[in-house]
């Protein structure tokens, strides 16, 4: 899988399966690890791509200040 709707729809999935917010670095290995393949050409970069994407989807992802993204649409006890 690749793409910006992969991405999304597997940190989807991985942040509901973890159930707290991860940071990109964590979330891009996790994504990684189910086979999205993310653009880049160190881990920075894919890092980076994977941020920018899930924040181009204010309506789904959050941004939870030092703690990482998080779905738009659950409460957590970290925001």
């Amino acid at each position: 899988m690749e793409g910006p709707k992969a991405v999304c729809e597997v940190a989807a999935k991985v942040l509901r399966r973890e159930g707290r917010p991860l940071s990109r670095g964590k979330l891009t290995a996790a994504l990684e690890a189910e086979g999205v393949k993310i653009i880049g050409t160190d881990k920075e970069s894919r890092s980076r791509y994977v941020g920018t994407i899930l924040w181009r989807h204010p309506k789904r992802f959050v941004h939870v200040e030092k703690l990482g993204y998080w779905l738009a649409d659950q409460p957590t006890d970290a925001k």
